[in-house]
């Protein structure tokens, strides 16, 4: 029998029994779904295929489809297995999306109303997708934060120190910590709306500034628009699909500032408006208005007279020169803000503070800026409670 042949026939027989039906049928706990090797597997049997189909034609084709089939059994299949085996290496090397989006796929889940949150019952993440235990007690101190990743990370985020120190200073605190990565204070407003009815809260605290204002000059720029919109939600699914997992294609969409996706013309179409900065600090302080607007009208307390809302401005640390421009018209605006409600702005702390990078900062850093909340709130329940 012609070695071409017996090629078909081995590739049809291991296609056959090395499959995403047949693993899911014989091994109860293996499972494929979502996974990056799902892909794989499927593109691995399409290749076998490929090579099955190619030796039959030239065990029994034409010349024309001998000479065909001898190209791509000599060269094209060859080079396409080379080039996988070097795209799947560069996942594990940090190159590409898929390294920094599988990490944010627990992080970053698709949430109605919000856009996404973090993953229900995932990493340590309660039913709802957020840390903690969201339970509450007659007679305690209701708080509620919404933040990006600075309020969700820590051990323990800072939400939990401010709980921990009110109650040992005699005030039982329950918090309920409604941060997620990336997320921004226009996705925190439908977030307040989508939970006001299930929890009583004394007070609404909306963290941040840095996913309001420094994350529009590396992500989507436009204002109250979420982290990755653009990619995740109008880019051509095909395309999307090959950039976000392909390690050569995305590393060289990354390099191009987004070239391939076409998010370097969105931003250049955004970025040359000379009022472009300023109507991101603009919609930063709309979405704290009407954040302040939801918790005084539909917000009920737990303990208190009323529910009290706080916006606090991050100690921020700009790298570049837009995010230097931008931090600039921040710092003016909150010298201008009129004290509608109870605003702290902790950019003053950007001394003090240890960066981990243009917003991230230590643990250490955290329980300072915890500190600094812990002493207003303590005011608020000697007020109203």
């Amino acid at each position: 029998m012609n070695f071409n042949k017996y090629l078909a026939y081995i590739s049809i027989i291991i296609i056959i029994l090395i499959n995403e039906f047949t693993l899911n049928l014989f091994f109860e706990n293996y499972s494929l779904k979502g996974t990056l090797r799902l892909r794989y597997l499927r593109l691995f049997d399409l290749l076998l295929l490929l090579l099955s189909i190619l030796s039959l034609l030239n065990y029994k084709g034409e010349t024309y489809l001998k000479l065909i089939s001898k190209f791509f059994l000599s060269y094209m299949i060859p080079i396409i297995i080379t080039v996988l085996i070097i795209d799947f290496a560069m996942v594990f090397l940090g190159y590409g999306y898929q390294s920094r989006m599988s990490f944010e796929e627990n992080r970053r889940y698709p949430s109605p109303g919000d856009t996404f949150a973090g993953k229900p019952n995932a990493l340590d993440h309660n039913n709802l997708g957020f840390k903690g235990k969201f339970v509450t007690s007659e007679d305690s101190y209701n708080i509620a934060i919404f933040g990006g990743s600075t309020g969700y990370n820590g051990k323990p985020p800072i939400i939990e120190t401010v709980a921990n120190s009110l109650s040992s200073l005699g005030i039982e605190t329950n918090f309920f910590n409604f941060s997620s990565a990336s997320s921004n204070h226009t996705q925190h407003i439908h977030r307040l709306i989508k939970y006001v009815d299930d929890f009583n809260f004394d007070i609404v605290i909306f963290y941040g500034g840095g996913n309001s204002t420094f994350q529009y000059t590396a992500f989507d720029p436009r204002p109250g628009y979420p982290t990755n919109f653009f990619f995740s939600n109008e880019l051509h699914p095909f395309l999307q699909t090959l950039i976000r997992y392909s390690s050569i294609i995305g590393t060289i969409d990354i390099i191009t500032n987004g070239a391939l996706s076409g998010y370097k013309e969105l931003s250049i179409e955004f970025q040359k408006d000379s009022n472009w900065s300023q109507k991101i600090i603009d919609n930063y302080w709309k979405d704290l208005n009407l954040a302040n607007r939801i918790t005084n009208n539909l917000v009920t307390p737990n303990k208190c007279s009323r529910s009290s809302f706080i916006s606090i401005t991050q100690p921020l640390n700009p790298i570049n020169k837009e995010m230097t421009q931008m931090y600039i018209l921040l710092q003016k605006s909150l010298k201008e803000f009129d004290n509608t409600w109870f605003h702290q702005d902790l950019t003053f702390l950007e001394n003090k503070v240890e960066f981990t990078d243009w917003v991230h900062v230590t643990q250490t850093s955290r329980d300072l800026i915890a500190g600094q909340i812990v002493s207003e709130v303590i005011k608020i329940h000697d007020q109203k409670c």
